[in-house]
């Protein structure tokens, strides 16, 4: 078996990571790119995609230019769909967040 790309990165942060990359930015993005992104291979982003797909029933579009495949979600207008997360959900894209920004604090200090 290979050795993982990415072997600090668990599944859910890869598929969270790529979720709130195609739904925020509303921009196309190649599979290169995001293997790439994410740090594993072209293969496990066409699981992650599929999972999203299914899990949220979220309609990414795929298309073909030249040799490469992109993906976007659409969503109608500029404004992102609005989609069931839970509570903890929400927690893990916040925390990513403040990591990011060097605001790191617990994933459970929000109250709603």
């Amino acid at each position: 078996m290979p050795e993982k790309l990415s072997p600090y990165r668990s599944y859910g942060q890869k598929l969270i990571s790529l979720f709130a990359r195609l739904l925020f930015s509303g921009e196309k993005h190649s599979l290169i790119e995001l293997s790439q992104m994410l740090g594993c291979s072209k293969q496990t982003v066409l699981r992650l995609v599929e999972d999203i797909r299914m899990s949220y029933d979220v309609d990414i579009e795929e298309t073909m230019k030249e040799t490469r495949r992109y993906y976007r979600i659409k969503t109608a207008g500029r404004t992102p769909p609005t989609l069931p997360l839970t509570d903890m959900e929400i927690n893990v894209l916040l925390s990513e967040r403040r990591e990011r920004r060097g605001q790191v604090k617990s994933t459970f200090d929000l109250c709603f």
